[in-house]
């Protein structure tokens, strides 16, 4: 198999976040701007939103003390991430990759479709994520997603033969996420919902991984491939 996946289970993120938070406040002085939407700042200011709609007047007296009109928090709550989880969108973080932005190569012979699979995995090689870490920081995440990014230049430049143009496109879109999803994580303890749920996107990534690579593997086997 020539896909070395970078991808790290959903289930090992999630066992150590709570681990993982604590450092990130730690550095988070020394971490560039976070500049994406931030979900958690967006539901506190909703939930106040709620709070001031039920009291247009302010706080009224009750028994003779001040005392606010609310809906059950727990309601409240529930109903405000329901609506954040709605506005969830993952193609924000996974672009759609056209063929055309590929460096497309007219060539379908046996030696181009090597050469192609052999950049591929020397591009691939470079990954420094290991799906065996269980500890992270914010520096590391930052670290992970520049690591990627550096991969997807790798990639456009790569010439593909337009048979596999599809798949190039298609596994680019997954590193793509996957260095999204790891700038997410590094912010964590600053917008934690956002990092919840970029972390959710995982499983399916790597399922599109394995449907590629499997792909590949009969592409190779058929046309007798020596890579």
């Amino acid at each position: 198999m020539v896909h070395a996946n970078p991808a790290l289970e959903n289930k090992e993120l999630s066992a150590n976040i709570n681990e993982t938070v604590r450092p990130l406040s730690e550095s988070l002085q020394i971490l560039p701007k976070n500049t994406e939407p931030n979900a958690t700042e967006a539901i506190a200011k909703q939930i106040a939103q709620e709070l001031i709609a039920k009291n247009p007047n302010g706080p009224s007296l009750l028994d003779g003390k001040s005392a606010i009109e609310s809906i059950d928090p727990e309601t409240l709550l529930n109903d405000v991430l329901a609506e954040e989880l709605a506005r969830f969108n993952p193609e924000d973080l996974q672009p759609i990759i056209s063929v055309e932005e590929l460096n497309l190569l007219n060539d379908k012979s046996k030696v181009a479709l090597e050469t192609y699979f052999k950049g591929l995995r020397n591009i691939l090689a470079q990954s420094k994520i290991d799906s065996t870490i269980t500890s992270f920081n914010a520096q590391e995440f930052l670290a992970f997603s520049k690591n990627l990014q550096e991969i997807t230049d790798a990639l456009y430049s790569l010439p593909v033969p337009v048979m596999l143009a599809p798949f190039h496109a298609d596994e680019l879109s997954l590193i793509e996420a996957q260095k999204n999803i790891f700038k997410r994580a590094a912010y964590a303890s600053e917008d934690p919902l956002s990092a919840y749920l970029a972390i959710q996107m995982l499983p399916s990534i790597n399922e599109e991984f394995l449907k590629i690579s499997t792909a590949y593997s009969e592409i190779i086997e058929k046309n007798n491939l020596q890579i």
